[in-house]
């Protein structure tokens, strides 16, 4: 169902949608079904009483796309599509805009203060008034200006004059890059493991911090069909039996 809005949305005004980056049903639904168990668990302790948590990746996925949901229900006669919500290209403070060297900035400044500082620096303050046109061929040739003089300069450039202001600018890194990153290992979101066979291996950790039960990793992913016996013998299989599916072929 095109991830409820999320594709049709996605990629440039006048072309093809594009295939979000990220599983977003997947992972809402996950994460929103981890919250309904944490938050049944705390309402047992005070009842006492146990209940179901009904989560779907279809319920997720639709309110994740709360914010192009929220400006069509606003304005039910409006045909939103891409390149006409707030963050997909509505409004100048808030884009992908690309340097000098084929590198891009994200700007995500929708707040004032971010605005005016993301202005002030780049040494546009004439921009401040254009937030948020009111007309979209205000916007296209504010956006228009806002690319051309990001193009003059080399990301670095534009970096070393936002990177100690509050100004909701960052660079769009590629995945390499962000594993590098400082930031990324400062927090800890890579972990090297040994694997048996395939030596050492970077992780992504898990991007949790409990200061008193601490998340450890005590062992690699399994190989295809490892714990095969180990989990049919939990199930009540015999060591006959599970022999005879291996002769079979039915496990390999």
């Amino acid at each position: 169902r095109g991830q409820y809005g999320h594709v049709v949305i996605t990629g440039e005004p006048g072309e093809p949608p594009s295939v979000p980056g990220i599983q977003g049903a997947d992972l809402g639904g996950a994460l929103f079904a981890a919250v309904g168990v944490l938050a049944a668990l705390q309402a047992r302790e005070r009842t006492g009483q146990g209940q179901f948590v009904d989560v779907s990746m279809m319920d997720s996925a639709f309110a994740l796309n709360f914010t192009a949901l929220a400006e069509q229900l606003g304005q039910p006669g409006r045909k939103i599509a891409r390149g006409q919500t707030q963050l997909t290209g509505s409004v100048p403070c808030y884009g992908v805009y690309e340097c000098a060297d084929g590198k891009a900035l994200l700007v995500g400044a929708l707040e004032a203060k971010f605005w005016e500082t993301f202005c002030n620096k780049i040494g546009r303050p004439e921009w401040i008034a254009s937030r948020y046109p009111a007309d979209p061929a205000e916007t296209k040739r504010v956006r228009g200006e806002i690319a051309a003089h990001l193009k003059t300069k080399p990301r670095m450039h534009w970096l070393k004059l936002l990177e100690e202001e509050d100004s909701c600018v960052s660079p769009s890194l590629t995945p390499a890059e962000a594993a590098e990153d400082l930031q990324v290992k400062a927090r800890g979101l890579l972990y090297e493991t040994d694997h048996p066979t395939g030596g050492k291996i970077r992780q992504v950790s898990l991007p949790l911090r409990l200061s008193r039960t601490p998340g450890r990793y005590t062992r690699p992913a399994p190989e295809l069909g490892e714990h095969t016996e180990e989990v049919l013998g939990e199930s009540g299989y015999s060591k006959e039996e599970i022999a005879a599916l291996r002769k079979s072929g039915a496990i390999g």
